[in-house]
């Protein structure tokens, strides 16, 4: 799971369907014995714990359509990750928006059961951003739309920080949307295409 992860995490091209997957300007690094994951423009970093002392990551490799960033330009940022970072930091964007959203993406990962539940009746709820300005969750069968939505605000997922406005475009859009301070989460649930597949609730 830790190299499913990372693999997930760590910025690549899409060739196959366009597009930039990953965290641009995230790269892996070895910290003595252990590893880390910085950021190419600023000084964060996240340590990597595995209860195996002597665990290193499998790291994904050049190949089905996907170009790994990361190994082609470990000390400066790709193009694409250059193009997507001045996009959301550009003089066009909504620097408080862009907060809500890291607010947003935060929380987010930090429920998975929550994520888990929805997506167990056929492995796991499929997550991905939309646009660089919202969050999607996709999923069939597990739970109820209404009742996942009701789970994630009563986890507080929604509930703005004291320095995020709330603004007009926190009044959502579309039917299932979820809004924080100019961020959103959009939750949809789709029909089940695994034939003869029971419908159960994880809740």
């Amino acid at each position: 799971m830790a190299d499913r992860v990372l693999s997930t995490v760590l910025p690549r091209i899409d060739e196959d369907y366009g597009g930039l997957r990953g965290v641009p300007g995230v790269r892996i690094v070895p910290t003595g014995r252990s590893w880390s994951l910085t950021h190419l423009r600023g000084r964060a970093a996240v340590h990597l714990v595995h209860p195996d002392a002597d665990w290193r990551p499998v790291l994904p490799e050049h190949g089905d359509g996907l170009t790994q960033l990361w190994r082609r330009n470990r000390h400066r940022l790709h193009p694409a990750e250059a193009a997507d970072l001045q996009e959301r930091a550009g003089a066009a964007a909504d620097p408080e928006s862009a907060t809500a959203q890291d607010w947003l993406n935060s929380r987010l990962l930090r429920r998975p059961r929550l994520l888990g539940e929805a997506g167990a009746a056929h492995g796991s709820a499929n997550v991905y951003t939309h646009g660089g300005g919202d969050l999607v969750v996709e999923w069939c069968c597990a739970v109820e739309r209404d009742e996942l939505e009701r789970r994630l605000r009563q986890s507080g997922l929604a509930h703005p920080p004291g320095r995020i406005p709330e603004r007009l475009r926190d009044q959502p859009w579309f039917p299932g949307e979820i809004a924080m301070g100019g961020a959103f989460v959009t939750l949809r649930r789709g029909v089940c295409s695994a034939s003869g597949a029971p419908a159960r609730r994880a809740f």
